[in-house]
């Protein structure tokens, strides 16, 4: 059975369709195409999906119709999978953003460096 959940990873759902559509090209009829996606269309939590809507559907959708469906189900999937591993554009640095960070950063290294030589000392006192 065809695991159609979050169950299968961040992109079950394709493998899903992806398997379910490879035994649909295998037999290329109406019928072979409502068996093989039965289990991805007639969920448990899917209500609405029953087993006539979907034997209606393969009846009067032709095959050219259902690959061209799935294909575009297929790249859908694929421009999704592609967006979510994109990384976040830049904003626009401008000069005045980056003089105020060197500022915080130069006032940083200065803290710390002081804290370690607190630290230092606080252990030679220790030690001696």
């Amino acid at each position: 059975m065809l695991q159609f959940s979050g169950k299968c990873g961040r992109f079950g759902a394709r493998e899903a369709i992806a398997k379910a559509w490879r035994k649909v090209k295998r037999g290329g009829r109406a019928k072979a195409a409502l068996q093989a996606l039965e289990a991805v269309i007639n969920r448990a939590r899917q209500a609405f999906a029953y087993m006539v809507q979907s034997a209606y559907s393969a009846a009067v959708m032709p095959d050219d119709r259902i690959a061209s469906a799935f294909d575009r189900i297929e790249a859908a999937l694929g421009r999704i999978e592609r967006s979510a591993r994109a990384p976040l554009p830049m904003p626009p640095r401008s000069p005045q953003a980056d003089a105020d960070l060197e500022a915080r950063h130069a006032q940083l290294r200065k803290s710390v460096g002081a804290s370690l030589v607190e630290l230092d000392q606080l252990i030679e006192r220790l030690q001696g």
